[in-house]
């Protein structure tokens, strides 16, 4: 019984295939065929889709039919991959099987070893096979024509190890998007053994000069919007033909830009776990893991790290008062004076509710031996609460401004507490005693306030 059609096929994509092979998957599946002449290609297409089947030819030498199944796998590791090779080349494809090749058929090819060889691999729940002919209705078998030879992949001609390449972005696409194309910038200059790369994403400015005479470039459409521009210099030895370095370019643009892709939706997905979503300050989790590693670094390098942890003064009055929508509002607005007030490389965060924190330390030498670092965090506390004091909050209404103030408490790394969770302790005493005192107050751990 043959397996039925589902509703939503995935595509099938084929490598090199010629007009008998094409004919052949257009009568066996009811899903979009999809060709592209180069397992570059292939691979940037599977880094940005998802297909049933992978369908091409070996080519090349052993590493670089095995690296190019690899990168496949390591793009999409559920998608079927069969190869077809030459009888002096099954070693080689012995190989690719190694690499994560499902199954490899031997040329010249046969319609029914090739039905043959697709039902065995390939599911009825996802792939629509359409059923065969009974023999009777078969023609005669008529002698087909060989097909020629599939065209040479001319990345091979300029960078042999071009398939290893791709595993190599792949495996960089897991970096945030600054960091990818830094990194893919330096491994494409050393692998393509030009002068230099320039990678640069385009939005709505133009694109910055480049450093040199641009010997190719090309630019690719991101998947949420923008481009992606690709610039070589010269090469460093030998001169290339430029119409080869730009098809070069182009395969390379297939695998940069699905990978680019995937960088920037892990890093959206990254942002939102560690985002307050109301504010979209640092949230609890982050800033304890953020304090953890600078607690880390402050005792090898001996500088001093202070916690100020604040909360909004009568909040829950404010919530009563004028609604959650105007609370909300309000923490809104007080993170935004937390970041102008804080120093670039400090760290603000919202622990919950009306609770916020700020974790001041030295991300350079002091400029002055006498210098301390605590008065440097207590002044800056003390700005902000000023600043909270003084800001026109206009979700209050008319005649609002000044009625709204903070208390928080300050502890220092290593003088008051060794350890983050003592750290916060420490603070939030301090916290309490500015309460007690009357409100509106910064306190330092064991020193009285001074206004």
């Amino acid at each position: 019984m043959s397996p039925e059609k589902s509703k939503n096929p995935l595509p099938v994509l084929v490598v090199a295939a010629d007009a008998r092979l094409l004919s052949w998957l257009s009568e066996l599946f009811a899903a979009p065929i999809k060709s592209v002449p180069t397992w570059m290609e292939a691979i940037g297409e599977a880094s940005a889709d998802k297909y049933q089947l992978v369908f091409g030819g070996i080519t090349g030498t052993a590493d670089q039919s095995s690296l190019a199944v690899g990168a496949l796998r390591n793009a999409d590791s559920k998608v079927k991959i069969i190869l077809s090779c030459q009888p002096i080349q099954e070693p080689l494809a012995r190989r690719a099987l190694a690499a994560g090749a499902d199954d490899y058929l031997i040329e010249p090819i046969s319609r029914a070893e090739f039905i043959r060889a697709l039902n065995g691999q390939l599911s009825s729940t996802n792939v629509p096979v359409q059923p065969q002919q009974p023999p009777s209705a078969l023609k005669a078998p008529v002698q087909e024509a060989q097909p020629p030879p599939a065209p040479e992949d001319q990345t091979l001609r300029i960078v042999p190890d071009a398939y290893g390449l791709c595993e190599h972005l792949l495996r960089l696409g897991q970096a945030p998007p600054e960091i990818f194309l830094t990194q893919a910038q330096e491994l494409l200059t050393q692998k393509l053994a030009t002068q230099w790369v320039q990678l640069q994403l385009i939005d709505q400015q133009p694109p910055a000069s480049a450093p040199a005479k641009v010997y190719a470039e090309h630019t690719v459409k991101l998947a949420h919007g923008g481009q992606l521009l690709i610039r070589l210099g010269p090469p460093k030895s030998s001169q290339i033909d430029p119409q080869i370095y730009s098809q070069l370019l182009s395969q390379i643009a297939q695998v940069l830009a699905p990978v680019l892709n995937i960088s920037q939706e892990t890093a959206a997905l990254q942002k939102l776990a560690v985002t307050d979503e109301l504010t979209s300050l640092y949230n609890r989790r982050y800033v304890y893991e953020f304090t953890e590693q600078v607690l880390s670094r402050a005792l090898d390098e001996r500088f001093e790290v202070t916690v100020l942890l604040f909360d909004v003064d009568n909040f829950k009055r404010y919530n009563d008062t004028y609604g959650h929508a105007t609370g909300d509002e309000v923490l809104r607005e007080t993170a935004d004076l937390m970041r102008r007030c804080s120093r670039e490389h400090d760290l603000v965060g919202r622990f919950g509710g009306d609770e916020f924190v700020m974790i001041f330390w030295d991300a350079e030498q002091r400029r002055q031996p006498d210098s301390r670092h605590p008065e440097s965090a207590y002044s800056l506390s003390e700005r902000f609460r000023r600043t909270v004091s003084a800001h026109d909050y206009k979700c209050l209404g008319p005649g609002a401004k000044g009625t709204l103030s903070i208390s928080g408490g300050l502890a220092s790394f290593p003088w008051d507490a060794s350890t983050v969770d003592d750290l916060f302790a420490r603070a939030d005493d301090a916290l309490l005693q500015a309460k007690a005192s009357g409100k509106n107050l910064i306190y330092i751990v064991g020193r009285e306030n001074q206004q």
